[in-house]
């Protein structure tokens, strides 16, 4: 199943008091429950713009860290859903929600899996993300946003 839709990141300020290695805030309009994702209806919307308990929090995990996905050194997490989504039950490391595990750089573009970051088990999918100026310069260069040649459809 293909689901499109916008993710928009901006950097935390001092101001807004939350753990080290987190550097990026954001939100999201996908709904990720559709695609089966173990995203808890009790936990912060992936559509929260609030710093103090966003949508989308963006970790970058300390040197040689693992988990159930091994990803590059200096590639971040986007946790959605998760309890470190929300200021009240952050530090905790259960519950639902996911991580999307950044993989590798494709031209302005970042590829990679997502799957559960808790305990609550579900759905796993992959992603790419595309700055959005990005998306749009390619498509009136008649180019993928990763730089590869569109082809035209054959009839």
């Amino acid at each position: 199943m293909r689901k499109t839709g916008l993710l928009s990141a901006r950097p935390l300020t001092a101001g807004d008091r939350i753990a080290e290695g987190y550097r990026l805030y954001g939100w999201t309009d996908v709904d990720f429950q559709k695609l089966g994702a173990p995203i808890d209806a009790s936990g912060v919307p992936g559509e929260s713009r609030d710093p103090e308990n966003p949508g989308i929090l963006v970790w970058f995990p300390p040197f040689k860290w693992t988990y159930k996905v091994s990803i590059p050194e200096g590639a971040p997490i986007l946790l959605i859903g998760t309890v470190e989504n929300k200021k009240a039950t952050r530090g905790f490391r259960d519950g639902a929600g996911i991580g999307l595990f950044v993989l590798a750089k494709e031209g302005r573009c970042v590829r990679g899996t997502w799957s559960e970051w808790g305990m609550v088990m579900a759905a796993s999918g992959r992603f790419k993300l595309c700055r959005r100026d990005t998306v749009e310069e390619a498509a009136q260069q008649g180019v993928a946003p990763d730089g590869r040649p569109r082809t035209a459809a054959r009839r």
